[in-house]
């Protein structure tokens, strides 16, 4: 059998996967049903397959078992919610830029005397106290569990945090240190640093922040547009140390190394690995590339014959063994498709180009289906790009580190070096951003559906790979047919276990934190949004709505309806419409006089901008509509008073009586109660609905008996999340449950989403159960 580590490395991440998703029950079920094929298959050959399949998928339960067992038996996770004072050891620090002008320090600590658990640590203030690798400090604050994802298809914070081993997080109140560390991620963590202040002292912050990200995988200093322009035209791997690097690096050890590369050959290149692994913060491509490189250099001095794909395969078992939900780490993820991508496509290419351009090409087509779900953009020039940005990046890389081993002897690095350094990163981004040109060389596109993700991985697996392709030479059409037929019915059968119930969701109240968002999905596939969230030095449209929208399979949204212009309803809309996004933007009739504002804000031109007022109806679709019932229309004078006013904001807020299917929602905004007085007084009875969002997020002010009880909703929801107002407020909460409605929040559910069925309301799901 050649290669079994392939199939027993493919049973090992399914049992992972199958774990995350079924539980304990499921694996077992799952086992036992592979054990019955072990009892009663007959043919030698397929049955030493299947044992082995079988063992390193029973092995994979066990360790998830174990996992989630040590988490649940955690004497600080049973903390959680409660201010706690911990000594822990600091493992590694990070910077992150939260809001505009505004970054925190991230420790990833180890406690002692709670089984050694890893935390994250985020310092706010850092209070003078300068804390490094391997220190021993005092952290006090509040144990949390780690924010679960929460809008569907979205990024799971708590998930990402688990692949690194770490189950709590804590805002830091104040941090002592206890003793300071002397090891070796000591002595690395300063030597980066002062590497780093002798190339901003010499060439800028700009081109510090630029050698940061390429050598060490930091990319906080970098510009959001830089960093955007490289997640566009696919080479935003070069700012994440990936194998490449290591790549780059090796070679270069290897072209200046003068002696025979023996013994002292690989114990120099494992210890110069090992600490480039901690200069990157151990960074998953970074330990992954490394150990390849070791698995390689003992190969040869054992004379022994080195094989790509089973020495990923050994680095994917020890990952897995060590810590489960690795497997679902991005970087491990893409890390190892990009070998995957090298094995198994290569070949093919090798026939066309034996040169450095195949491996650039295997690569770029093997990853892109991964990266168009990740980044939600896809450059089909991206390998052509890759070409000259890897030869740069091959230059950079070890000019930078020969600097940096410069720096660790306390030699002076010679300015002119550093100025070729300069050149050359001004070169990289100027080359990258002048090929990036949305629409001609780059798109922004849906995530690729599990079904098709599963099916292109599964298929370059059982058909390109060795094993694969002996099978069908063998025996034909039939073991041809035979692997596509499970393919097809492996990937359908994750399709159904990545399914979240949104897909059927016709109203889904988005979780924009503090502030407003409802997203209206119409039986012709048309999507409207109102409101859309907002905030002060954070992008709500770029960083939650277009993400939100683009992995649920959206790509445009037909219209959008703002209630009021105050951030935390219209920013995100706005931010959403410079994306390119919004095809047409609906505001109440007095916004006129704020129609240059809105322009500049959302880069639409005039004739995608539409004005409303009570009375004026929106038709979404066939069976869908949207009528305007407040505020009405007024005089040109009138609507200058109020836009000079800002009191008055909340009072001229849109409420929509928004139809589908014979179901009925009503959008408020952020009327008060004099304006749901109003409101029952002229309409009565007419504003009887099916589903609420309440008004003001909750407000004492907003959701009165008499408005409560003409609306009689079966269904409300409030758009809230952290705030310092006291949304909701007891009160409304009171009023609500007075009137005998079901009641959802964002901060607790997420996204909470309604099937309708006949004009009734079928079923509620939310994102956190």
């Amino acid at each position: 059998m050649r290669r079994p580590l392939l199939y027993g490395t493919v049973f090992l991440l399914l049992s992972v996967i199958l774990f995350d998703y079924f539980g304990s029950r499921g694996v077992a079920v799952s086992s036992a049903l592979l054990l019955s094929s072990v009892m009663t298959c007959r043919r030698q050959g397929i049955r030493k397959l299947l044992i082995i399949c079988t063992l390193f998928f029973i092995a994979g339960a066990i360790n998830c078992e174990v996992a989630v067992h040590n988490m649940n038996d955690s004497e600080l996770y049973a903390k959680s919610g409660e201010e706690t004072e911990i000594i822990c050891k600091v493992i590694s620090i990070k910077n992150q830029e939260i809001d505009e002008g505004k970054d925190r320090l991230v420790m990833t600590v180890k406690a002692t005397g709670y089984k050694h658990e890893k935390l994250s640590v985020s310092v706010y203030e850092s209070k003078g106290i300068l804390i490094l690798p391997g220190d021993r400090v005092k952290v006090s604050g509040i144990l949390e569990v780690p924010q679960t994802r929460r809008n569907p298809g979205c990024f799971d914070y708590r998930k990402y945090l688990k692949s690194k081993g770490i189950i709590l997080t804590m805002n830091d109140e104040s941090t002592e240190l206890i003793e300071r560390g002397s090891g070796l991620r000591t002595y690395l963590y300063n030597l980066k640093k002062q590497y780093l202040q002798m190339v901003e002292e010499n060439i800028g912050r700009e081109t510090a922040g630029l050698v940061n990200g390429i050598l060490f995988g930091d990319k906080w200093e970098i510009e959001d547009e830089i960093l955007s322009e490289f997640q566009k035209n696919g080479t935003a791997h070069i700012l994440a140390v990936s194998g490449l690097h290591v790549g780059i690096f090796y070679g270069f050890i290897a072209w200046i190394w003068p002696w025979k590369k023996k013994r002292t050959y690989f114990l120099f290149v494992t210890g110069i690995l090992l600490c480039y692994s901690f200069l990157s913060e151990l960074s998953p491509s970074v330990v992954r590339a490394s150990i390849m490189v070791i698995i390689h250099l003992a190969g040869r001095i054992h004379y022994r014959k080195y094989d790509l794909a089973s020495s990923a395969f050994v680095v994917v078992i020890i990952f897995v063994m060590l810590n489960p939900y690795a497997a679902f780490d991005p970087s491990f993820q893409m890390s190892f498709i990009a070998v995957l991508s090298m094995s198994l496509i290569m070949p093919y290419i090798k026939r066309l180009n034996n040169g450095l351009i195949a491996g650039s090409v295997a690569v770029q087509i093997g990853i892109a289906p991964y990266t168009c779900s990740m980044f939600n953009y896809f450059s089909p020039v991206s390998f052509l790009i890759n070409i000259p940005v890897v030869a740069i990046t091959g230059l950079i890389v070890p000019i930078g580190l020969v600097c940096l081993a410069l720096c660790a002897a306390g030699l002076e690095v010679p300015y002119p070096v550093f100025r070729f350094l300069q050149l050359l990163l001004e070169v990289l981004t100027k080359f990258n951003s002048s090929l990036c040109i949305e629409g001609m060389t780059t798109f922004t596109c849906r995530s690729v559906p599990p079904f098709f993700m599963a099916l292109i991985y599964l298929g370059m697996l059982m058909i390109l790979s060795e094993n694969g392709r002996l099978m069908i030479m063998r025996h034909g059409k039939r073991a041809f047919i035979f692997s596509l037929v499970i393919v097809i019915a492996a990937s359908g059968a994750y399709k159904c276990m990545t399914r979240t119930g949104f897909e059927k969701s016709d109203v889904i109240f988005v979780d924009v934190g503090q502030g407003d968002c409802v997203h209206v999905r119409t039986s012709e596939g048309g999507n409207y949004l109102f409101d859309g969230g907002g905030k002060d030095g954070y992008s709500v449209g770029a960083k939650v709505l277009r993400p939100y929208l683009l992995k649920n399979g959206i790509r445009y949204v037909d219209g959008a309806i703002v209630s009021h212009l105050h951030t935390d309803h219209y920013k995100g809309i706005a931010e959403l419409c410079r994306e390119g996004m919004v095809r047409e933007l609906f505001v109440y009739e007095a916004n006129r006089v704020n129609e240059e504002r809105i322009l500049n804000e959302t880069g639409l031109t005039k004739d995608h901008i539409h004005y409303l007022w009570a009375g004026v109806t929106v038709r979404l679709g066939k069976n869908a509509s949207a009528e305007t019932i407040w505020p009405e229309r007024r005089s040109p004078r009138e609507y200058m008073e109020i836009v000079n006013d800002e009191d008055k904001e909340n009072e001229i807020s849109l409420v929509m009586k928004v139809t589908v299917d014979d179901m009925t929602l009503l959008t408020t905004g952020d009327i008060d109660e004099s304006c749901e007085a109003e409101l029952v007084s002229e309409h009565g009875r007419d504003i009887d609905t099916d589903i609420l969002k309440v008004a003001h997020h909750g407000s004492k002010y907003s959701s009165s008996a008499e408005f409560l009880k003409a609306v009689s909703p079966e269904l409300a929801v409030i758009q809230v999340g952290r705030n310092t107002y006291g949304h909701p407020t007891p009160e409304a909460l009171g009023r609500l449950s007075d009137a005998g409605t079901s009641v959802y929040r964002n901060d607790e559910s997420g996204a909470v989403g309604v099937e309708i069925d006949a004009g009734r309301i079928k079923h509620i799901r939310t994102v956190i159960e």
